[in-house]
């Protein structure tokens, strides 16, 4: 009996730290700046100018925002070298009805630009439908480089259904460092 609990109590100190580990290691990914250069595209487009892709970032923490599969930052440097940044955002759920997200703000105040760029809906297979909403949201600059410091950037998303969206302050300090001269 005494040798099955010490083999119980082992297993479940080694999952935990197995747990502990992963965890660690998807908090710490944005802290590894060639990784994220490694990952982060460079398109040069004509009538666009340099566009700038970061990595999914959902892909190392699913916690961001309940519904999302993929939300990239994007930097556009367009040809008079005016700089623009965006989130490129993918909401994919299984419902009968559509959330139509119509808003985005700041979680502190703040409304925020927010482009409908496709929607998408699958009702072939499972309960209810598989729909995407393809959005964007416009940030400025300061929306990056303020929230650096603090916690991250929280974004406040509002439709049939609000969804909360947050980007840590590691993610936005390795983007800014990969797609900028920025060195704080």
């Amino acid at each position: 009996m005494k040798t099955a609990i010490s083999i119980l109590l082992l297993l479940s100190c080694f999952s935990q730290f197995c747990y502990a580990a992963s965890e660690e290691e998807r908090k710490n990914k944005w802290d590894k700046l060639r990784e994220i250069k490694g990952e982060t595209t460079l398109i040069l487009d004509p009538k666009l100018g340099e566009i700038t892709r970061s990595p999914n970032m959902v892909e190392p923490d699913s916690n961001l925002a309940e519904h999302f599969s993929s939300i990239h930052l994007v930097m556009i440097v367009d040809p008079d070298n005016q700089q623009k940044f965006k989130l490129d955002m993918i909401a994919s759920y299984r419902r009968d009805q559509w959330i139509n997200y119509y808003l985005a703000a700041r979680k502190e105040g703040g409304r925020m630009a927010l482009k409908k760029l496709s929607r998408e809906e699958n009702c072939d297979s499972g309960p209810g439908c598989l729909r995407q909403e393809h959005l964007e949201v416009s940030l400025s600059f300061m929306d990056l480089f303020n929230n650096i410091d603090g916690h991250g950037l929280d974004i406040v998303l509002r439709g049939e259904e609000d969804t909360d969206v947050h980007i840590s302050r590691l993610y936005l300090l390795a983007m800014m460092q990969s797609m900028t001269a920025f060195d704080p």
